[in-house]
C-alpha cells in the first residue's frame, strides 16, 4: 500500500500595527478562521504593551465592531476610522 505525502497549507492570518513612521509596534498570528474583531481586541492588547502608553490614536478600518473600539478606549486608545 502506497502512501502519498499530502500537502498542508496553514490558513493564517497576520495583522498588525505600525507608528506614524512605518515602523511595527505589534504583529499577532491567528489562524484564519479568527473573527476580525477577536484579532483587533488582541492587537490592541499588543500595541498597549509594546507602546508603553505613548499610542493615542489608531486609525481602523469601517469593519471593526465597537467592541474593538470599546476595547481600546479602556486601553487609552482613542480611534479614527477610514
Amino acid at each position: 500500500m502506497r502512501h502519498e505525502a499530502r500537502a498542508y497549507r496553514a490558513q493564517a492570518k497576520a495583522p498588525s500595527a505600525a507608528g506614524a513612521l512605518g515602523l511595527v509596534i505589534a504583529v499577532i498570528v491567528l489562524a484564519a478562521n479568527v473573527h476580525d474583531n477577536t484579532a483587533g481586541t488582541a492587537l490592541l492588547d499588543q500595541v498597549a504593551e509594546n507602546a508603553g502608553g505613548t499610542v493615542g490614536k489608531a486609525l481602523v478600518d469601517q469593519g471593526f465592531k465597537s467592541h474593538v473600539f470599546l476595547h481600546g478606549a479602556r486601553l487609552g486608545v482613542g480611534r479614527r476610522s477610514t
